[in-house]
């Protein structure tokens, strides 16, 4: 591996340290900094980020933050980014606004803001079979997606949508693992 592709996946992921260096409470909270470096480093590694910058906010005031030294340039997702919490929600940004699969998007430390074509802007789902079809990643497993369940999932526009996805999570999620309870 390349130095300069060395230092960027340091850059994105986080140091090289072996796992028995780092603290158990580290390793979990930085395995979501971690798939989203990951995530960035291999979508510029195969060319799926545009960077062209956004036109919506070019001539906004952008908001920009020492500790990452990004800025949130479009006022929409300033906007989605502080009336959801801001930086105690999201993290700090860490992109610009940039062009993944089609769609305009910005980076923070816990998660990704996506707007979409109708011009709303919701957090994108990194766990989605289109984006991560990944199943083991830093010593953490996480399941295939399962077109049946997906499928039988509560659609957020459904009226009863609050009592329902309680109600599908219930029936549908294990109740145990390894013999250790994990209940919702």
């Amino acid at each position: 591996m390349g130095e300069r592709v060395k230092e960027t996946a340091r850059v994105c992921i986080g140091s090289y340290e072996p796992r028995q260096r780092r603290g158990m409470w580290r390793e979990l909270t930085s395995l979501r900094y971690r798939l989203l470096g990951v995530l960035v480093l291999a979508a510029s590694m195969i060319g799926l980020i545009a960077g062209a910058p956004s036109s919506a906010g070019a001539q906004q005031q952008r908001e920009c933050f020492t500790e990452t030294g990004f800025c949130i340039a479009a006022p929409d997702f300033q906007q989605y980014f502080h009336l959801r919490g801001g930086v105690s929600t999201f993290g700090y940004p860490v992109s610009r606004e940039l062009t993944l699969l089609g769609f305009r998007v910005q980076f923070f430390q816990g998660h990704i803001l996506q707007r979409l074509a109708d011009g709303r802007i919701t957090t994108m789902n990194l766990l989605g079979p289109g984006l991560m079809p990944a199943t083991h990643i830093d010593g953490a497993t996480f399941p295939a997606s399962d077109p049946a369940i997906v499928a039988a999932t509560p659609r957020v526009d459904d009226l009863e949508y609050a009592t329902a996805i309680v109600t599908f999570t219930a029936s549908t999620c294990p109740t145990s693992s390894r013999a250790r309870l994990c209940t919702f």
